[in-house]
């Protein structure tokens, strides 16, 4: 039996939170948060529209797409993930190249031309699956990600040495007064939030 999608439909917020809380590449910018964050900021400019993906092997995939009106009967844009940031899909399962694949067709087939996509480096799959799918229409991009790995003294060290325009930006936020801290709790998340708030 090939393997097929049988079933889609808009996702509900715990099957979202479950998704993105056991995926093993998912990322902040797949959270139903983030989603319903630039739902508020931009006062339901962007609307989250997740949709779930159910498969014939009985493997689910979540994409947490978001949507933007044209007008209020006409979708003008959807997002993988608002504001330029990478997203994709996200499972709990252990997806094949044949899961990312058939993902790969089916939002070439409903969404692309209207869809913003940065494909998450973290989801190894994604981007084998978009060369091997030919999809319709692809704009080159590049998505910057830090391996946090090394450690945030080993990161600062590395930023503040040397020439690079980063090592400079770095120099001057911290004579400007910047500070640089790891948050590890969820109130120093909600703090960090607040600052976009203003």
């Amino acid at each position: 039996m090939s393997l097929s999608i049988t079933k889609t439909y808009l996702a509900n917020s715990e099957e979202w939170d479950e998704i993105w809380q056991q995926c093993n590449y998912s990322t902040y910018f797949h959270s139903r948060e983030w989603a319903e964050i630039w739902n508020t900021y931009t006062q339901g400019e962007f609307r989250p529209n997740p949709q779930m993906i159910v498969f014939s092997d009985q493997k689910r995939a979540l994409i947490p797409l978001s949507y933007k009106l044209g007008n209020p009967k006409f979708i003008k844009k959807y997002s993988s993930s608002p504001d330029g940031t990478f997203g994709g899909w996200i499972s709990a399962d252990e997806l094949t190249i044949d899961h990312a694949i058939l993902l790969v067709k089916f939002l070439d087939k409903n969404f692309w031309g209207k869809l913003s996509w940065r494909v998450n480096p973290y989801n190894e799959l994604a981007s084998k699956a978009v060369a091997l799918s030919c999809v319709s229409e692809q704009e080159e991009d590049t998505t910057h990600a830090i391996n946090l790995d090394v450690g945030f003294e080993t990161i600062y060290k590395t930023w503040k040495k040397g020439g690079s325009s980063m090592a400079r930006k770095v120099r001057k936020a911290i004579k400007e007064g910047v500070s640089v801290t790891t948050a590890s709790t969820l109130d120093q998340w909600w703090e960090y939030y607040q600052v976009y708030q203003d």
